[in-house]
């Protein structure tokens, strides 16, 4: 018995032990062949950007200014247009050269809410439009980028009104003017660098306008793949130990869940070599005066056998795969029980 919960306890250690080797070997070959990337700043550069627009009225009875400034509450049927400055300066003191194009466009958006107490928002009309488009331009670690854009807030509206009447659909129109600059890094690699706007609702009533400009101070970052350096020896190493204790943990699993066939062969092996000298018997007389003596193998119960003379007795219980092999001398039971 204490033999057979030896092997069992050896046996639980060895798959743990194997289970723990193959995690470690697996991780580690992961580790080695595992595409790695690396993010890498190309270089620094600074933007100064700015907005500045002026709302240029029509002749009118009620304000007398030619235009309004910026950051005011404007009345849509007073304007004539609004005239938008974009100023942008661009500086990389790493590079001497740079290659990048601009665009100016203006979308208008209209939305549907689906009713008055609804927030969300559907966009359902788009009208896109271009008013500057350049085309690659090299230039030292220095460009700058000034342009004046002049829309009219009241053929925007026009536009708006056609959609709804043709439609017949109420919607919310929002303009939107934006400058977006793009920098060429290398043959194919274009990055944008700046995104900047001004929106305003398009109203019969009135309206204010909003600037949103990017932040000044960036960086170009790169995503590269690191190369791997693969050491061979421990490489082979890991593969050994992973393929090792694979095959030592199937052989370890296959030896617990095969213990009833291993029982069996070890009964008819018994029953092979000692058969002649074995009694089957159907129960075990015992009392109280009978005292039971264990032996370690079955070899040394034949040992003891030859010392006596005596038969070797068998008792197997139906349904149960265990054999008490025993020899029974002056009230003591010598047994060897196999299971």
């Amino acid at each position: 018995m204490k033999k057979r919960q030896v092997k069992k306890i050896f046996n639980t250690f060895g798959i743990a032990v194997s289970i723990v080797i193959i995690i470690t070997a697996a991780l580690y070959l992961y580790n080695i062949f595992r595409s790695k990337t690396i993010q890498e700043v190309l270089f620094d550069y600074q933007v100064n950007s700015n907005i500045n627009y002026k709302v240029n009225l029509k002749e009118n009875e009620f304000i007398k200014d030619k235009y309004l400034p910026m950051d005011q509450v404007y009345i849509t049927k007073l304007v004539d247009n609004i005239s938008t400055t974009f100023n942008f300066e661009y500086t990389n003191e790493k590079i001497d050269q740079s290659q990048y194009y601009y665009e100016i466009k203006g979308l208008l958006v209209g939305s549907y809410r689906g009713d008055q107490s609804s927030t969300e928002k559907n966009d359902v009309w788009f009208e896109e439009e271009s008013f500057k488009s350049s085309e690659l331009i090299v230039a030292k670690n220095t460009f700058s980028i000034n342009e004046i854009i002049t829309v009219k807030p009241g053929d925007l509206l026009n536009r708006a009104n056609s959609f709804q009447e043709k439609l017949g659909i109420a919607i919310n129109s929002e303009y939107k003017l934006e400058l977006n600059v793009y920098l060429t890094i290398g043959e194919d690699n274009i990055k944008k660098i700046h995104h900047e706007t001004i929106s305003f609702p398009v109203t019969n009533n009135i309206f204010k306008i909003n600037k949103n400009l990017s932040s000044k101070d960036k960086y170009l970052v790169s995503a590269q793949k690191e190369e791997i350096e693969i050491e061979r020896l421990p490489l082979i190493i890991s593969v050994l130990a992973l393929g090792l204790s694979i095959l030592l943990l199937i052989k370890l699993i296959k030896m617990r869940t095969d213990k009833k066939s291993n029982y069996e062969k070890e009964v008819t092996q018994i029953f092979k070599s000692y058969g002649e000298r074995i009694i089957m018997v159907e129960n075990i007389a015992i009392t109280p005066e009978t005292k039971f003596i264990s032996i370690v193998g079955f070899d040394e119960l034949v040992e003891l056998v030859n010392e006596l003379n005596l038969p070797i007795l068998c008792y197997q219980k139906e349904g149960i795969n265990i054999s008490w092999f025993f020899v029974i001398h002056d009230k003591i039971i010598y047994r060897y029980i196999l299971e």
